[in-house]
């Protein structure tokens, strides 16, 4: 019968002056005759950044309905580590930060009107866009630079940088190529690399 003892190697058992080389040292009074050492498992996470400015993935634009017709709004992604549904978090903050959202007066809840999401099913992201209302619904107050087209459409993704566009999976260009007029859901036509792990 044999007793198995985890051994747990850290940060704390880094080498100083290293940036990949760890050492655990027994204390002197363990008696290693007749013991087995091995690997029973091992978490290694990544911190590096996905997106940056320096791998130049780190903008996009979209077109955005207004009164006047639309607006190109640029947006520039921090550098960091995002998945689809941080990128997605980011985008609905730019949104909001900058003015471009309703809000329901009863219960707070705000709206934006385009998303990227994961479609599984089809190994794809999406970018979707909802239609923006011709007109301020009733019990909703709207963000300082929203208004509202003649007629109801959707904002549009220009992806602008071919790294950004490697990531999400889309070409260079407009998607939807014209201004949508029902809800719709644009799939990436290339294998998303929101990695290089």
């Amino acid at each position: 019968m044999s007793t198995c003892y985890p051994i747990i190697i850290n940060q704390s058992n880094l080498v100083v002056g290293s940036t990949n080389t760890y050492q655990y040292n027994f204390s002197s009074n363990v008696d290693m005759t007749n013991i087995d050492i091995g690997l029973s498992s091992v978490s290694l996470w990544f911190s590096w950044p996905n997106i940056t400015i320096t791998k130049n993935n780190n903008q996009f634009q979209i077109i955005h309905p207004t009164m006047a017709g639309s607006s190109t709004l640029t947006i520039t992604i921090p550098d960091g580590g995002y998945n689809i549904s941080d990128l997605n978090n980011y985008l609905r903050f730019w949104l909001i930060t900058n003015g471009w959202y309703i809000q329901n007066t009863a219960s707070g809840d705000q709206t934006v009107y385009c998303e990227f999401r994961v479609n599984p099913s089809i190994y794809s992201i999406e970018f979707v866009s909802y239609l923006v209302p011709n007109a301020l619904p009733l019990g909703f107050t709207a963000g300082s630079s929203i208004s509202f087209p003649v007629s109801s459409i959707g904002p549009q993704l220009i992806v602008n940088k071919a790294n950004f566009g490697t990531l999400i999976g889309f070409e260079l260009g407009t998607h939807p190529t014209l201004a949508p007029t029902s809800i719709t859901a644009v799939a990436s036509t290339k294998t998303p690399v929101v990695s290089e792990v």
